[in-house]
């Protein structure tokens, strides 16, 4: 396994649809190598699958990670990504969430960072989400991309809200 290798600095790994990574492998891969700042975990369906506490605490070990990308997972306790300090770049295609934690998870990142979310399928209610845009100075957003929104999350008064704060918005096939 990569922890046991001796000199290795990694910065950067992409497990998408490495099925077989399970929470407890990704949490030591987390503790050996805290400098990861890119990880790409799309489809890697057991990392987040237990208790809170442990999606907490792997999140706090990757405090370096300024992108990570969550797409086609089921993170029932999403609200973890907000330990996140340096998130930069966030994909979070088809997630299956609870729309709170979603909400949750978006709420505790520093949106000061963030330069680009993409949040394709994504459900939530419009109102929090609308509440979660306004409520925020993005001052660096420059690509939001909440396409194939899911039945009335994107609705004119969240794209009233999105126009305030960023310079680049992707919004196709939405209705």
């Amino acid at each position: 396994m990569l922890c046991g290798v001796e000199g290795l600095h990694l910065t950067s790994i992409n497990l998408t649809s490495c099925s077989a990574v399970t929470q407890e492998g990704f949490r030591r891969l987390a503790a050996t190598f805290p400098h990861l700042s890119i990880v790409g975990l799309a489809s890697c369906r057991r990392v987040f699958t237990g208790l809170k506490e442990t999606s907490l605490d792997i999140c706090r070990r990757l405090g370096q990670l300024t992108s990570l990308n969550l797409s086609h997972l089921s993170v029932p306790h999403f609200s973890a990504v907000g330990a996140l300090p340096r998130l930069q770049h966030l994909v979070l295609d088809n997630l299956d969430a609870p729309g709170g934690e979603i909400l949750a998870g978006l709420r505790g990142l520093d949106a000061g960072r963030l330069v680009s979310l993409q949040a394709r399928y994504l459900s939530v209610a419009s109102q929090g989400l609308q509440e979660f845009i306004a409520s925020r100075a993005f001052p660096r957003l420059r690509r939001l991309d909440l396409s194939h929104g899911c039945d009335g999350v994107i609705n004119d008064e969240v794209l009233a809200v999105s126009w305030i704060s960023m310079l680049f918005l992707l919004l196709d096939y939405f209705y």
